[in-house]
């Protein structure tokens, strides 16, 4: 097992250190936004209609985390402008960097509208925007389960309005499981190379406060 461990430090100096604190806001965004990663991918992607909720649900939490922590390393850029690894031409870095800057890409159109409109928000009026131009008509199916308990009871058909919404959002040429297809790659991509970013940015700022061991068990 492979362990970081603190070098000698002052216990009190390190508390108000400013570095070493924007340090550990970085490596929070990075457990958080990889923990909602493996949340999202452990689903089995089957034709269940709950692990098919759940699904969408982990992966629309993973898009809207990813644009937070993307968010905030956009408004921490100041701050990480003069660390080498924000300068240093490294692919995932860059990348990061063009999407928080550039006001068309994928982090700052779709998985901010995922952030704003979808999750963390409820409200009547998002609903009112969604379902102005979707289809519904009469035996159109609102729930499915695979059992006559309430437990495994999913409400399909929101699932399938907040998908559209978004799918039609980003790309409307495209039929929807296209689409849904491409979207899925380029969260993937897109969160990936977020997530080397913050880690390249965290252990370069940690670096005169940490070492690697290795541990046999």
């Amino acid at each position: 097992m492979n362990i970081v461990r603190l070098k000698k430090i002052n216990p009190t100096a390190v508390k108000t250190d400013d570095n070493f604190i924007l340090g550990l806001e970085l490596v929070r965004l990075y457990n958080t936004l990889i923990a909602s990663q493996r949340s999202c991918l452990r689903i089995r992607n089957n034709r269940n209609p709950a692990d098919q909720r759940d699904r969408l649900e982990q992966m629309l939490y993973y898009g809207a985390i990813a644009f937070e922590c993307a968010n905030t390393l956009c408004k921490l850029k100041a701050r990480l402008e003069n660390l080498e690894s924000w300068n240093k031409a490294i692919p995932e870095v860059d990348s990061t960097k063009n999407q928080i800057s550039d006001p068309h890409s994928f982090t700052r159109t779709v998985l901010k509208r995922i952030r704003n409109k979808v999750i963390f928000h409820y409200d009547e009026s998002v609903l009112r925007e969604i379902i102005r131009d979707y289809p519904i008509k009469t035996g159109t199916v609102l729930g499915k389960a695979q059992t006559r308990k309430s437990k495994d009871l999913a409400f399909v058909l929101i699932d399938e309005m907040v998908l559209s919404y978004i799918l039609k959002k980003y790309k409307p040429e495209e039929k929807e499981i296209a689409a849904y297809e491409s979207f899925q790659e380029e969260l993937l991509e897109v969160s990936n190379s977020l997530i080397r970013t913050l880690f390249h940015l965290s252990t370069d700022i940690l670096a005169g406060n940490m070492i690697w061991e290795k541990k046999f068990i």
